[in-house]
């Protein structure tokens, strides 16, 4: 029975489109078989599919903020971070990993130059955030699924800066810290 649903599944993922064109009810499919249909995508075809009336856009991209939060990020769905452990700064209020909080730029009285001369930023976690009230902030704010889902991914994923290659978070890239023009 698994290889027919394997099957199934894949016809899913080439045809979806065409599956919301002439279904008018999608709600029917379980959480269970979602999740596998979800497992099929990558953040970009989902945010590529054709479903104005959003009859499984939105509970594909609640897929994806669950798939955002595992370790390790799964780089077929687009995640190359997890936001699954991400906390914010109690001093700059910045979201950030332990991988790099050293390297994202904190208040000035919160850094110092270690043995190679290079800045390193302390941050400390504030105790009082937790990722799921944020999600339902954003959820408040943002209203749409896929876009708390790019929110999200935009906070855990980092760029850096071409002329002083500093780092900081996609949802940051309108402007480095450093260079603001």
């Amino acid at each position: 029975m698994e290889p027919l649903l394997l099957d199934c599944l894949h016809f899913c993922k080439l045809n979806m489109n065409e599956i919301i064109r002439s279904s008018n009810n999608l709600v029917c499919i379980n959480d269970s078989v979602l999740s596998r249909i979800a497992h099929q995508f990558s953040n970009i075809q989902v945010e590529d599919l054709e479903d104005r009336k959003d009859k499984i856009r939105s509970r594909l991209f609640c897929k994806l903020i669950f798939s955002l939060n595992e370790w390790p990020p799964v780089s077929a769905r687009g995640h190359w971070a997890s936001t699954g452990r991400l906390y914010r700064c109690l001093h700059c209020g910045s979201l950030l990993s332990a991988t790099y909080a050293g390297r994202i730029a904190c208040k000035p009285n919160r850094m110092s130059i270690d043995s190679n001369g290079n800045l390193v930023f302390s941050h400390e976690k504030d105790a009082t955030w937790s990722l799921t009230e944020h999600i339902r902030s954003l959820r408040s704010q943002l209203k749409d699924w896929g876009r708390i889902y790019w929110k999200l991914w935009s906070q855990c994923h980092l760029l850096s800066c071409v002329l002083c290659n500093q780092l900081y978070p996609v949802c940051d890239s309108l402007s480095c810290a450093y260079h603001p023009q």
